[in-house]
């Protein structure tokens, strides 16, 4: 029988959070045989909050329902605290994993105040106790005062941290996010992330949230996950995933991004756009290499063109603090720079793109035809 809050299991086996993901593969029926996960790997630390950022049908959300015991899987291992919880041969139930699932829509009971939707979980404490244990989970998440209320007297980001507090409140060993402020503003979303960011690491819970919002992603997490095609494609800090990403598919997931075809010369890379200083994040290239050259809107600049420059542009978009411009090549393709907004520079001037002595562009050797 179970025990009340306080007197939740302490061995550090149990509680550790420790998250592993060891060759997963996931498949739903209907698919002609395509896996939602493919021998996915992945390892989250005790106590660490990790981002996993995809786009729709990367298999991020199936992910979690695994991890959470929604899904069955076909392969691998999934342990939560060092226990096997799924596998070919063993699915332990969702509620006996001690994992805790936010959903994008909250999912709370309209018919229950604030402190009633907490208090759900938390049905085998003795009710003389239930308020008692969950007071410090409201408190922390910023609820004291609308313990009384009903859903539908809070605004979304209050909706959130009543989720939030509810999956907190029964003390899971792990803490999983699908896509939690998609519902929100932008500007609410920016400050309640922080204020999640700031709630579970206060309690120690290991997390992992869901995302395809990039931003959200690097901001929030001690590490990013990118994923796609049902695999993780890297794993790392924000700061080292942003600049050193694997392939140039993470780099398009992390920034805004546009690849041309190149030539390696000496320490320089020949372009349609121009010859740039480069780096090779997927390692050594050689002189007169093909590669994949991967440019970042903001790490580019323009001055003007020539007499007889074929570069000119062809687009600008005002958002404020700067200016995006699209310059059209003359294969046709079109590369998006990012200015400073001062004076506009007018649709059809012809330019000439370049980058910045500190801001060598990013190359990879060229994929091979298909």
């Amino acid at each position: 029988m179970r025990g009340s809050a306080a007197t939740q299991p302490s061995d550090p086996s149990i509680d550790s959070g420790l998250l592993s993901m060891q060759g997963v593969t996931c498949r739903y029926p209907g698919r002609n045989g395509e896996a939602a996960l493919d021998a996915l790997d992945l390892l989250v630390r005790s106590g660490e909050f990790v981002s996993v950022l995809g786009q729709s049908g990367s298999g991020k959300t199936t992910m979690l329902r695994v991890i959470a015991g929604f899904e069955r899987v076909q392969a691998g291992e999934v342990q939560v605290s060092g226990r096997v919880v799924s596998s070919a041969t063993r699915h332990i139930p969702p509620e006996e994993r001690r994992v805790g699932l936010v959903f994008q829509d909250y999912a709370l009971f309209p018919h229950l105040t604030v402190e009633q939707n907490v208090l759900f979980g938390l049905k085998w404490v003795n009710q003389g106790e239930r308020s008692a244990a969950v007071r410090p989970i409201v408190e922390m998440t910023g609820l004291a005062g609308l313990a009384g209320r009903y859903v539908h007297e809070l605004s979304g980001g209050q909706q959130q941290r009543v989720a939030l507090a509810r999956s907190l409140a029964t003390r899971p060993v792990a803490l999983l996010l699908d896509e939690p402020f998609s519902n929100l503003d932008r500007q609410l979303r920016a400050s309640l992330r922080r204020e999640v960011r700031t709630i579970v690491k206060a309690s120690a819970t290991t997390a992992i949230l869901v995302t395809h919002d990039r931003e959200e992603a690097l901001a929030i997490a001690d590490r990013v996950a990118v994923m796609g095609r049902g695999k993780i494609l890297q794993i790392d800090t924000p700061e080292a995933i942003y600049s050193m990403p694997a392939t140039p598919e993470v780099a398009r997931m992390v920034g805004p991004t546009d690849t041309l075809p190149g030539t390696i010369a000496g320490n320089l890379v020949e372009t349609e756009a121009g010859r740039f200083r480069f780096r090779a994040p997927a390692g050594g290239v050689t002189d007169g290499q093909r590669v994949d050259v991967v440019l970042r809107a903001h790490e580019l600049e323009f001055g003007p063109g020539a007499d007889g420059s074929d570069m000119r542009v062809a687009y600008r978009e005002f958002r404020g603090e700067f200016t995006q411009y699209g310059i059209i090549l003359p294969s046709g393709v079109t590369v998006r720079v990012r200015r400073r907004s001062l004076a506009p520079v007018m649709d059809g001037t012809r330019v000439r793109i370049t980058a910045p002595f500190d801001r060598p562009v990013l190359v990879y050797p060229s994929s091979p035809a298909v």
